[in-house]
C-alpha cells in the first residue's frame, strides 16, 4: 500500500495571524484582517468540503491581495481536490516565487512534484525547504521527502530521511513503520522487528504494519509471533487488503 504525502497546511501557518515561519507569511498587507477572515474561512471550507464556499473566499483573498503566498497555495490545494492540475501547479509555483525562501511554500509544492513523479525537482524543493531555519514544520518536509525516495526506490535515501526524522521525534510512527519495511526489505528481519516493536509501543499497528508484523516474524522463524499479527489482522480489519493478502499467504 502506498503511503501518501501529507499536505503540510495549518491556519497559522498560512495566514498573518503570527503562527507562521518565514517573512512572507508573517507580512500582514494593507488589509491584512479581511485577507486573514477570507484565508481562514476558505480553509474551515476545505476541511469541511465546501469547496463552491472556499473557492469564493480564495477568489476574494486573491483580489484583496494578488502576491499573498498563502492564498496561492490554498488555491492549489482546491483546484488539487476540483482536479485541475494545471491550475494547481500554477498557483504552488506562484506561492514559492512570491516566498522563495519559506519551507512552508516549498514543501507543498515538493509533495506535489513528487506525485507527479517529478522526483529529482521535488527533493530540490525539499531541500531548500529545510534549508530554511524559521520553517516550524521540518518534520513533515522530512517525512514526505522520504516518502518521496521510497517512492523513486532510492531506499538508502529515504532511510537517512526516516533517520533525521527520528533524530527530530524519536516516536514518529511513518519513519519507525518505513525503517522496518526497509530493513526487512533488505533482509534484516531482525532490525525489522525492532522498529515494529518501537511502532507498537507509540501507536496501535494498522493492517500494513500488521502484515509487516506477520512477515518478519514468519522470516524469523518465530511461529507464534507471526500468527498472532495474521489473528489481529484478520480480526480487525477483515475487509483489508492486508487480510486479502495474508490469506493468500497462509
Amino acid at each position: 500500500m502506498q503511503r501518501a504525502l501529507a499536505l503540510a497546511l495549518a491556519l497559522c501557518a498560512l495566514s498573518s495571524f503570527g503562527c507562521a515561519a518565514g517573512a512572507g507569511a508573517r507580512k500582514a498587507s494593507n488589509d491584512g484582517s479581511a485577507v486573514d477572515l477570507n484565508l481562514a474561512l476558505a480553509q474551515g471550507y476545505l476541511e469541511r468540503g465546501r469547496l463552491d464556499l472556499a473557492s469564493d473566499r480564495l477568489k476574494r483573498a486573491l483580489a484583496q491581495d494578488p502576491r499573498n503566498p498563502a492564498a496561492h497555495t490554498l488555491m492549489a490545494v482546491l483546484m488539487e481536490r476540483l482536479g485541475n492540475e494545471d491550475q494547481a501547479v500554477s498557483h504552488y509555483r506562484r506561492a514559492v516565487e512570491l516566498a522563495p525562501g519559506q519551507g512552508l511554500y516549498l514543501q507543498n509544492y515538493a509533495r506535489w512534484l513528487c506525485r507527479q513523479g517529478d522526483f529529482a525537482a521535488a527533493q530540490e524543493h525539499f531541500a531548500r525547504a529545510l534549508a530554511d531555519p524559521l520553517y516550524e514544520q521540518r518534520e513533515v518536509a522530512l517525512r514526505n521527502s522520504g516518502l518521496c525516495f521510497r517512492k523513486a526506490g532510492d531506499d538508502a535515501a529515504a532511510a537517512e530521511r526516516f533517520r533525521e526524522l527520528l533524530r527530530h521525534r524519536a516516536t514518529d510512527p511513518e519513519a519507525l513503520f518505513q525503517l522496518a519495511a526497509i530493513h526487512f526489505e533488505q533482509g534484516d528481519a531482525l532490525r525489522a522487528r525492532a522498529f515494529l516493536q518501537r511502532l507498537e509501543s507509540v501507536v496501535a499497528l494498522d493492517p500494513e504494519a500488521l502484515l509487516l508484523g506477520y512477515r518478519v516474524e514468519r522470516a524469523l522463524g518465530d511461529a507464534r509471533a507471526s500468527e498472532n499479527y495474521r489473528k489481529r489482522l484478520l480480526e480487525s480489519f477483515p475487509e483489508s487488503e492486508e487480510a486479502r493478502e495474508i490469506d493468500s499467504e497462509g
